[in-house]
């Protein structure tokens, strides 16, 4: 039996051909979707940086009514609400049987550490002191819900979320614990403060009283996040 040699070579030709052709579409693939994973990243990242700008124009547009006469914004319209949510929960007013005047009187810790007070005493400040509160935190939800929905894996998640956390000040933390504490509208938020430890930054000791620590499950604390 012969063999033709041109056949031969055209065939081993073929074959590597068919290889190079192989490996190139492979390298074209890889390619593809390396671009796409990164184009896909790129819209997110843009997506969540326009939505980082909303929250902090509505965090600049927050209004504090003071007294009649002066309102804060912004930070300051936060700090004020805060200053004077904790004094509503430090100091109460009472009418004895000999004037017609309010007068003012320090609370018991007991009270201090009454979480339907406290609820009460939240809800009296922020519909009739404060704008754009509720929006502020709606805002926010938006933000987390968009991270914790995405394709991404934990800890990528974990980084997006550690970013939006770093972007909040003292005070926004401070009033995110009592609006998951206090707040059944922010159930959601509540959730997701606790799955992904977004209070990992609080300050116990600056809560009205330490003991409201347990409104909220330990996981909204812990450092070390494991979803």
């Amino acid at each position: 039996m012969t063999f033709d040699l041109h056949i031969i070579d055209w065939v081993a030709i073929s074959a590597i051909a068919t290889g190079i052709m192989a490996v190139a579409t492979f390298v074209t693939i890889r390619n593809s979707k390396k671009q796409f994973v990164e184009l896909q990243r790129q819209n997110f990242e843009n997506a969540l940086f326009s939505l980082l700008d909303r929250l902090e124009k509505i965090h600049n547009q927050v209004k504090y009514q003071v007294d009649i006469d002066a309102i804060s914004i912004g930070f300051d319209g936060f700090t004020s609400a805060w200053n004077d949510f904790k004094r509503r929960m430090s100091i109460e007013l009472y009418q004895d049987d000999n004037s017609s005047r309010f007068q003012e009187r320090i609370r018991i810790e007991e009270d201090q550490k009454d979480i339907a007070l406290t609820r009460t005493n939240y809800f009296l400040l922020i519909e009739n002191n404060v704008t754009d509160f509720i929006p502020y935190f709606n805002s926010l939800l938006t933000i987390i819900k968009y991270i914790d929905t995405s394709s991404f894996s934990i800890d990528e998640k974990r980084r997006y979320i550690t970013f939006v956390s770093s972007q909040l000040t003292e005070i926004d933390v401070l009033w995110l614990f009592y609006i998951c504490a206090l707040d059944e509208r922010f159930f959601d938020l509540k959730r997701l403060v606790e799955k992904w430890s977004l209070l990992r930054n609080l300050k116990q000791w600056k809560l009205i009283h330490p003991d409201h620590i347990s409104w909220l499950s330990p996981n909204a604390f812990n450092s070390n996040i494991d979803i």
